[in-house]
């Protein structure tokens, strides 16, 4: 069985991977920024609440827990991922 892929739908293995790393980057970046700065990134509740709950725990249990906010922020199809990057650019300076 064959499936017709369109050449601007097609996405590589090795470009997915990459994609999947940057926002695993932006999650532990966001993990580790302080409750004033995360609360002027207006982000969604569930995303706000992971990354507090990811700041309290420990090596695999973060790990785990920066993996799912990468989820989350892979499934938000109403946040804009530029422009959070853009803004945390801003924070970090």
């Amino acid at each position: 069985m064959r499936r017709n892929i369109h050449a601007e739908d097609y996405k590589s293995k090795a470009q997915l991977k990459r994609e999947a790393q940057a926002l695993e980057d932006l999650g532990q970046t966001m993990v580790g920024l302080t409750l004033n700065v995360l609360k002027k990134l207006a982000l969604p509740e569930r995303i706000f609440d992971a990354i507090v709950a990811a700041q309290n725990m420990k090596m695999a249990a973060r790990k785990r827990q920066v993996q799912f906010i990468e989820r989350l922020l892979r499934e938000d199809e109403d946040l804009d991922l530029e422009a959070l990057q853009r803004t945390l650019t801003t924070y970090l300076k």
